[in-house]
């Protein structure tokens, strides 16, 4: 890569030390391509990508595949040579724990049209409003019975329910705060089935996400 970029000695070698520095891969600079896992593969991909100061890189799908601390590495990689550099990255990824890791400006696309381009802090603060409750379904209530409420919260809440999904006894609803109170929901649920305990939190970004597309869609 040295040769084929043309990069004088001094760069070459300060990149390099900069490298190890960051995550310590001294170790693979004399490894076989074919003895390499995936992720040591990916990590000396991105280096290579950096090792000639460039000034834009695109990096997709940059973590797929990987462990979580290959993942780990790669991400604190791509963050240090961002800030340190100043080098401008263009990341495509599905990965939103990437994007939560990585990107304070996010650019949506569908079908080829921007439905979104801004912060993503800003794009949290667009759907606040909106809270997920996790709910804890007895164990002698069965499949079908689930599957029955399901479809009842949707008919009933049906404006200010979000997304309601089942998984194994719990039901995970992303709700509107400010239309509809949960204890109302929870007086709902309860006039069909038993529950014995519930969760409230933020909604995740993958969620926010799933939120800006229905709305481009409607």
């Amino acid at each position: 890569m040295k040769e084929i970029y043309e990069i004088d000695e001094r760069t070459f070698k300060e990149n390099l030390e900069l490298f190890e520095e960051i995550i310590g891969i001294e170790a693979l600079y004399r490894k076989p391509v074919r003895q390499m896992s995936l992720g040591q593969r990916v990590l000396c991909d991105i280096l290579a990508s950096f090792l000639h100061n460039p000034k834009v890189v695109f990096l997709d799908e940059p973590t797929i595949g990987l462990d979580i601390l290959i993942k780990d590495k790669v991400r604190k990689l791509i963050k240090e040579l961002n800030r340190r550099k100043n080098t401008t990255i263009l990341l495509a990824t599905h990965d939103m724990n990437d994007v939560e890791a990585l990107c304070p400006r996010i650019i949506v696309i569908d079908k080829g049209k921007i439905i979104y381009d801004g912060l993503l802090e800003d794009l949290k603060e667009k759907f606040k409003m909106y809270r997920k409750a996790k709910i804890r379904i007895k164990d002698d209530v069965n499949e079908e019975e689930i599957n029955k409420i399901k479809v009842l919260l949707l008919e009933k809440f049906n404006d200010v329910i979000s997304d309601c999904a089942i998984k194994s006894y719990w039901l995970d609803i992303s709700f509107k705060k400010q239309d509809v109170n949960l204890l109302e929901i929870l007086r709902f649920i309860t006039n069909f089935i038993p529950i014995e305990d519930i969760h409230t939190e933020d909604i995740q970004t993958e969620e926010v996400i799933k939120l800006i597309y229905e709305e481009s869609r409607k």
